[in-house]
């Protein structure tokens, strides 16, 4: 990013717009990130993308989840209109687990981020 800054080694860091493996450096303007076709990130610039991509994902978790859930509560119903009471169980109680599972996910949605710090 800058003159006679040199990348450090490759790191588990993906670029956000294209996923692309990423180096990092640090200028007198503080660290910096670009990955291996070009795209290039202040540390700023990196933490907001990094934090929606987070809550792209943790929302895509969550509709999935909920999907889930609706399946297990269909197979259960069909469960029971074959009279099969263990098959209907079984998959009341996935619905019961998947459930917990996107409460949790909607707590972390809902919870948000704290403010980045000053400086």
């Amino acid at each position: 990013m800058s003159d006679g800054a040199k990348p450090a080694r490759p790191f588990a860091y993906t670029c956000p717009i294209c996923g692309g493996a990423m180096q990092n450096g640090e200028d007198e303007r503080g660290p910096w990130f670009q990955c291996h076709t070009g795209h290039e990130f202040s540390a700023g610039d990196m933490d907001e993308r990094m934090t929606a991509m987070v809550d792209r994902a943790l929302s895509g978790a969550l509709r999935v989840l909920d999907e889930r859930a609706l399946l297990c509560a269909q197979f259960a119903d069909a469960a029971t209109r074959a009279e099969e009471p263990g098959l209907q169980a079984r998959w009341l109680d996935l619905q019961e687990e998947v459930e917990m599972k996107a409460q949790v996910v909607s707590g972390l949605i809902d919870r948000g981020w704290p403010a980045p710090a000053a400086g």
